[in-house]
Order: C-alpha cells, then structure tokens, then sequence
C-alpha cells in the first residue's frame, strides 16, 4: 500500500562502525495523518548499492545519504502500515505496557501528562512483511525487553505485571511428563538373578534407566548408573577368569583341589551409593524390562534427562535466568527465516 514518509530518525546510538548506520522511518497514510507507523532500517539497506554496502560508508556519505533521506519526506512508498494490540501482541494477558524510555527504535508517543513512565496500548509498525509475519517477531521483541525489565505488563484491572517468557514458550512444555506404566513382570519371567548378572544385555538396562529413575525410587541417582553399570561388566569379567582357571587344564589333573569360589556380586561396596544388592539388581530388572515392554517412552524420558541436565548446566554457568538467551535465540533464529523469505525485498520502493 502506498505510505507518505512523515520523519527520519538517525539512531546514532546503534551506530555500528563500516557496517550499519540504523534509521527509523515513520510514515502515514493519507486518511489519518497523526498516526505514525515506525520501520526501522539502515541508511545501508535503504539507500546504497551492493557495491556502496561493501565498501562501508565513510562519514561525508554518511551526511549525504542523510540529505537523500529527508529529501524524500513527504513523499509515498510501497509498505505495509499495521497496528498491533498490546492485547493481540501478549497473547490477551496484557491490556498496554509500562516503559521507562524509547530504545532499539520502539517509539513512544509523546504524552505531556507523562513524566517519565509512558503507558501504550498499541504499537503501530510500518514493515514488507506480511502482518503475521511482523507480528511474530514483535512478540519475541517484546518478551526479550520485558526480560531486560525495559517494561512491565498492565492488566486490564490496571496491575502491573513483569512480562516473562510464557510469552513465547508454552510452561507445559517444561514440565516433566507423567509417565503411568506398570511394569510386566509376567512377560518376562527368565529375568532371574543368574540372567541379570551374566546374561543381561547392558544395552537394554542402559536404554531403560532414565524411564526406571522416574518410575519407581531405588535410592540410586541418576549419576551412580554408570558406575553400577562398570561394577556389573567388572564382575562379569571376574566371573570369566575364574571360569577360566576352574576349567584349566592343570585344574582338571589335579582335580582334588578346591576349586575357586566366585564372590558375590556387591556393586556398592566401598562406594557412597546407599541401595542395597537386592534394590540394585531390581533396579536392572526393571530398566531391562522396561526396554522392552515400552521403548518409545524409554527414549523419552532420556529426551528428558537431557534437556534437565543441559538446563542444570546452563543454571550453573549462564545463571539461574536463562530465558533471556533463549529467547534472543529464537528471535535470531526467526529473523535469518524471515531474511530468506523476503530476500530482496528490504529496500523498500519509492512511489513518486
């Protein structure tokens, strides 16, 4: 639709040296000539040529390209004029939002009842895109500044609200899923102690433990597995050599000898792990048999296990609120798809 340029603002603040020269561009249409509609862009992007971008802007094209700017003001182009409901923006948990000061672009209608908080129940955006499009990247926009506490929530009842990442990400997908399973002891009645000692794959009670943790308590963690784990393979490995020396040839002539005993299996001796023997070898049974009664639900739940410790990582060296890099993430992640879409199409064209 065809817009009338009203303003250009230099943001000298976003200035980035031989790369980017950040403007705003506020226009209208004809029928309502106070309501602006921003577009952020770059002097860049606007008004150079591919070789001008490569070869950055030295400070008298600065001022040249500025002169070309507001030499088109009052002039039309092709853009899209929307206006956003802090409402439809907030998914209807906010009726306006609360800030403090125009940043990155976001502008802030002047008000003189304000002093320094200012209160808007809708932004209003000049963009190519689509408003679908346009309004997936205000939201993530949005959250990210609520994050960076540049504004707060109000509701429709006038309390304020900080603006979290609910915003964006479902809190249920967070949530560990319940999983309801009784385990089939009938199925697999060769699980005995013999079998889980020298003939359990360790394959399948490695794959069934993280859903085995969940499902019942041994006392064992999630980090003692592996070490329960190499205490079973060294066993089996001592039950073989004295396989071997009991089987010996010189065993078999001088066979009034004793023969060797094979000790008992004792995964936690000497450790700090407090499950007993029994619980221990219960807990392989399970895992085994959970392996392979329920295998989509054992692949869960280690999708689960993971996610929990990269999250315990991410606490530990990011600190306790992650949600800011996420969402930064995802807004990255959105704005190189949306790039792809609209390749070509950032210049936008002047009508007259």
């Amino acid at each position: 639709m065809a817009a009338v340029l009203k303003e250009i603002k230099f943001l000298e603040s976003l200035v980035v040296e031989n790369v980017s020269h950040p403007i705003l561009m506020r226009f209208c249409d004809d029928n309502n000539v106070n309501d602006f509609y921003d577009y952020k862009t770059s002097l860049e992007n606007q008004y150079c040529s591919v070789e001008e971008r490569k070869k950055g802007l030295l400070k008298k094209d600065v001022s040249d390209k500025l002169r070309l700017a507001n030499s088109q003001i009052g002039m039309k182009f092709d853009i899209n004029l929307y206006k956003f409901s802090v409402s439809e923006i907030t998914n209807g948990k906010f009726q306006s939002l609360e800030f403090m000061d125009e940043v990155d672009g976001f502008h802030i209608p002047e008000n003189d009842d304000c002093d320094d908080d200012y209160i808007v129940s809708e932004l209003r955006r000049a963009t190519y895109k689509t408003r679908e499009d346009r309004l997936e990247i205000l939201k993530l926009q949005v959250c990210l500044m609520g994050l960076n506490s540049t504004y707060v929530g109000v509701k429709s009842d006038g309390t304020i609200e900080d603006i979290d990442e609910t915003l964006i990400f479902n809190p249920q997908q967070f949530q560990p899923k319940q999983f309801h399973i009784t385990i089939d002891y009938n199925r697999f009645p060769e699980v005995n102690e013999q079998f889980i000692l020298f003939s359990m794959p360790v394959d399948n009670i490695e794959k069934g433990t993280y859903l085995a943790l969940r499902l019942k308590e041994y006392k064992i963690k999630d980090y003692d597995v592996s070490y329960l784990i190499i205490k079973l393979k060294d066993y089996r490995k001592y039950a073989k050599e004295v396989d071997l020396v009991n089987s010996s040839f010189i065993k078999r002539i001088r066979f009034w000898e004793p023969k060797e005993e094979l000790s008992e299996f004792e995964p936690t001796k000497n450790s700090t792990i407090q499950c007993s023997r029994e619980m221990c070898l219960q807990f392989f049974k399970d895992s085994y048999i959970l392996s392979k009664q329920c295998p989509t639900e054992c692949v869960e739940a280690k999708k689960e296990y993971s996610r929990k410790c990269e999250e315990n990582l991410r606490k530990k060296y990011l600190g306790d609120n992650n949600w800011e890099k996420k969402v930064r993430e995802k807004l990255i992640e959105t704005l190189k798809t949306q790039s792809f879409k609209y390749k070509g199409k950032i210049k936008i064209r002047l009508l007259q």
